[in-house]
Protein backbone atom coordinates (compact mmCIF):
# COMPACT_ATOMS: atom_id res chain seq x y z
CA UNK A 1 0.00 0.00 0.00
CA UNK A 2 1.30 3.54 -1.28
CA UNK A 3 1.81 6.07 2.01
CA UNK A 4 -1.03 7.96 0.75
CA UNK A 5 -2.82 5.28 0.22
CA UNK A 6 -3.89 4.23 3.62
CA UNK A 7 -5.39 7.65 4.24
CA UNK A 8 -7.56 7.38 1.08
CA UNK A 9 -11.54 5.57 1.11
CA UNK A 10 -13.48 4.05 3.01
CA UNK A 11 -12.46 3.38 7.21
CA UNK A 12 -15.05 0.16 7.81
CA UNK A 13 -13.32 -1.19 4.33
CA UNK A 14 -9.99 -0.54 5.37
CA UNK A 15 -10.99 -2.43 8.72
CA UNK A 16 -12.35 -4.97 7.24
CA UNK A 17 -9.53 -5.83 4.86
CA UNK A 18 -7.02 -5.38 8.24
CA UNK A 19 -9.25 -8.00 9.68
CA UNK A 20 -10.03 -10.59 7.04
CA UNK A 21 -6.12 -11.00 6.53
CA UNK A 22 -6.01 -11.49 10.39
CA UNK A 23 -9.06 -14.24 10.06
CA UNK A 24 -7.37 -16.29 7.78
CA UNK A 25 -4.15 -16.64 9.24
CA UNK A 26 -6.13 -17.15 12.75
CA UNK A 27 -8.13 -20.19 11.05
CA UNK A 28 -7.25 -21.37 8.03
CA UNK A 29 -9.49 -24.20 8.11
CA UNK A 30 -12.49 -22.21 8.09
CA UNK A 31 -13.89 -21.20 4.94
CA UNK A 32 -15.24 -18.26 4.06
CA UNK A 33 -15.37 -15.85 7.01
CA UNK A 34 -15.81 -12.56 6.61
CA UNK A 35 -15.33 -9.81 8.81
CA UNK A 36 -18.31 -8.46 10.60
CA UNK A 37 -17.52 -4.83 11.69
CA UNK A 38 -19.73 -2.50 12.73
CA UNK A 39 -19.71 0.93 15.08
CA UNK A 40 -19.13 -0.31 18.35
CA UNK A 41 -21.81 0.59 21.13
CA UNK A 42 -20.54 2.63 24.14
CA UNK A 43 -16.99 3.98 24.75
CA UNK A 44 -14.98 0.47 24.40
CA UNK A 45 -13.87 2.09 21.25
CA UNK A 46 -14.41 3.36 17.92
CA UNK A 47 -15.47 0.03 16.00
CA UNK A 48 -16.04 -3.67 16.60
CA UNK A 49 -15.49 -6.86 15.36
CA UNK A 50 -18.60 -9.58 16.03
CA UNK A 51 -16.54 -12.71 13.89
CA UNK A 52 -15.56 -14.70 17.33
CA UNK A 53 -19.10 -15.15 18.44
CA UNK A 54 -19.85 -17.15 15.28
CA UNK A 55 -16.50 -18.56 14.94
CA UNK A 56 -15.78 -19.77 18.08
CA UNK A 57 -19.08 -22.90 18.03
CA UNK A 58 -17.59 -23.73 14.58
CA UNK A 59 -13.92 -24.65 15.87
CA UNK A 60 -14.67 -25.54 19.55
CA UNK A 61 -12.99 -29.24 19.84
CA UNK A 62 -11.23 -29.20 17.00
CA UNK A 63 -7.19 -29.91 17.91
CA UNK A 64 -6.49 -26.42 18.11
CA UNK A 65 -4.53 -24.58 20.95
CA UNK A 66 -7.54 -22.25 21.32
CA UNK A 67 -9.61 -22.82 24.63
CA UNK A 68 -11.79 -20.20 24.64
CA UNK A 69 -13.80 -17.40 22.57
CA UNK A 70 -11.71 -14.96 24.95
CA UNK A 71 -8.59 -16.68 23.95
CA UNK A 72 -9.65 -16.51 19.92
CA UNK A 73 -10.53 -13.11 20.08
CA UNK A 74 -6.90 -12.67 21.24
CA UNK A 75 -5.27 -14.65 19.04
CA UNK A 76 -7.22 -12.53 16.16
CA UNK A 77 -5.49 -9.34 17.59
CA UNK A 78 -2.62 -10.64 17.93
CA UNK A 79 -2.57 -11.33 13.95
CA UNK A 80 -3.98 -8.40 12.58
CA UNK A 81 -1.12 -6.68 11.01
CA UNK A 82 0.27 -3.22 11.92
CA UNK A 83 -1.66 -0.03 10.80
CA UNK A 84 -1.07 3.42 11.25
CA UNK A 85 -4.78 3.46 11.16
CA UNK A 86 -5.40 1.30 14.31
CA UNK A 87 -4.41 2.91 17.39
CA UNK A 88 -5.30 0.14 20.20
CA UNK A 89 -7.62 -3.45 20.03
CA UNK A 90 -9.05 -4.87 23.02
CA UNK A 91 -11.26 -7.77 23.40
CA UNK A 92 -13.88 -8.08 25.82
CA UNK A 93 -15.98 -11.17 26.89
CA UNK A 94 -17.08 -13.54 25.69
CA UNK A 95 -14.62 -12.30 22.19
CA UNK A 96 -16.02 -8.63 21.24
CA UNK A 97 -12.43 -6.97 19.50
CA UNK A 98 -13.17 -3.31 20.08
CA UNK A 99 -10.63 -1.09 17.63
CA UNK A 100 -9.84 2.27 18.60
CA UNK A 101 -9.09 4.56 15.54
CA UNK A 102 -5.66 6.77 15.81
CA UNK A 103 -6.45 10.44 15.66
CA UNK A 104 -3.23 10.91 14.03
CA UNK A 105 -4.14 9.12 11.34
CA UNK A 106 -7.72 10.90 11.37
CA UNK A 107 -5.84 13.92 11.39
CA UNK A 108 -3.49 12.85 8.71
CA UNK A 109 -6.67 11.91 6.59
CA UNK A 110 -8.85 15.17 6.74
CA UNK A 111 -5.40 17.11 6.19
CA UNK A 112 -4.66 15.00 2.85
CA UNK A 113 -8.01 15.09 1.94
CA UNK A 114 -7.48 19.09 2.20
CA UNK A 115 -4.25 19.17 0.20
CA UNK A 116 -5.33 16.39 -2.39
CA UNK A 117 -8.71 17.45 -2.75
CA UNK A 118 -11.89 15.07 -1.44
CA UNK A 119 -11.98 13.27 -5.02
CA UNK A 120 -9.48 11.01 -4.12
CA UNK A 121 -11.17 10.32 -0.94
CA UNK A 122 -14.78 10.23 -1.33
CA UNK A 123 -15.96 7.23 -3.81
CA UNK A 124 -16.69 8.52 -7.38
CA UNK A 125 -19.98 7.20 -8.16
CA UNK A 126 -21.38 6.64 -11.89
CA UNK A 127 -23.69 9.72 -13.52
CA UNK A 128 -27.27 8.71 -13.05
CA UNK A 129 -30.45 10.42 -15.43
CA UNK A 130 -33.15 11.23 -12.85
CA UNK A 131 -36.80 12.25 -14.36
CA UNK A 132 -38.65 14.56 -11.46
CA UNK A 133 -41.83 15.06 -12.56
CA UNK A 134 -43.75 17.61 -10.72
CA UNK A 135 -46.59 20.14 -11.68
CA UNK A 136 -46.39 23.19 -14.00
CA UNK A 137 -49.96 25.10 -13.58
CA UNK A 138 -51.69 26.06 -16.24
CA UNK A 139 -51.33 29.84 -16.30
CA UNK A 140 -54.66 30.40 -18.30
CA UNK A 141 -56.67 28.82 -14.74
CA UNK A 142 -56.06 30.35 -11.29
CA UNK A 143 -53.75 28.88 -9.05
CA UNK A 144 -54.29 27.90 -5.98
CA UNK A 145 -52.17 26.33 -2.98
CA UNK A 146 -52.08 22.54 -4.00
CA UNK A 147 -50.46 23.98 -7.34
CA UNK A 148 -47.98 25.89 -5.18
CA UNK A 149 -46.81 22.71 -2.81
CA UNK A 150 -46.35 20.65 -5.64
CA UNK A 151 -44.23 22.99 -7.44
CA UNK A 152 -41.75 23.99 -4.64
CA UNK A 153 -41.24 20.24 -3.84
CA UNK A 154 -40.65 19.23 -7.32
CA UNK A 155 -38.15 22.49 -8.12
CA UNK A 156 -36.79 21.99 -4.37
CA UNK A 157 -35.92 17.96 -5.31
CA UNK A 158 -34.42 18.66 -9.19
CA UNK A 159 -32.17 21.48 -7.85
CA UNK A 160 -30.55 19.52 -5.11
CA UNK A 161 -29.60 16.63 -7.72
Amino acid sequence: MKANEEFNGNLKQKLEELFDASLKLTVPDVPGVEPKIKIAVGRKGDYQCDNVMSLWPRIKGKSTHIEDGLALGQAVVEKLPSSEMVESCSVNKPGFINVAISTEWIAKSLENMLINGIEIWAPTLSVKRVVVDFSSPNIAKVMHVGHLRSTIIGDTIARML
